[in-house]
């Protein structure tokens, strides 16, 4: 999903992260994680 898209789901940056199970030269091994701000 887009950013804009984690935006308008009332989502935030909460952190990136390396996925282990991918190779490293893959442009899927870095990961970013949102997570659901409010519930209004």
């Amino acid at each position: 999903m887009s950013v804009k898209v984690m935006k308008k789901l009332v989502m935030g940056f909460f952190k990136e992260f390396d996925n282990e199970k991918v190779p490293a030269d893959s442009p899927l091994y870095r990961h970013t994680l949102y997570r659901i701000e409010s519930f209004h």
